[in-house]
């Protein structure tokens, strides 16, 4: 169940399930409440922390999206440099 967590909460669910529809399910949410967060952070004061973990979560979103389940790299790095644009 994935419904009422925190967007910290649902990428730790994300990082250790094994099971792929349960997973797309989580990640479907997890992208959702990392939205509706930053959507909620433009309208307080600037939590540098809590945005630069969004954005490492994020990061860790592409890679399973990716390496998990399969979606295409769309010329974007999964490796040490994750993140950056390749050529």
């Amino acid at each position: 169940m994935t419904e009422g967590l925190s967007w910290q909460e649902l990428l730790a669910q994300a990082t250790t399930e094994t099971d792929t529809q349960k997973l797309r399910d989580t990640v479907v949410a997890l992208e959702s409440a990392i939205f509706f967060r930053c959507q909620e952070l433009t309208q307080s004061a600037p939590d540098i922390a809590e945005r630069t973990a969004i954005e490492e979560a994020s990061l860790v979103l592409f890679k399973i999206k990716v390496e998990k389940l399969g979606f295409p790299a769309s010329g974007i790095s999964t490796g040490p440099s994750a993140g950056t644009l390749t050529e």
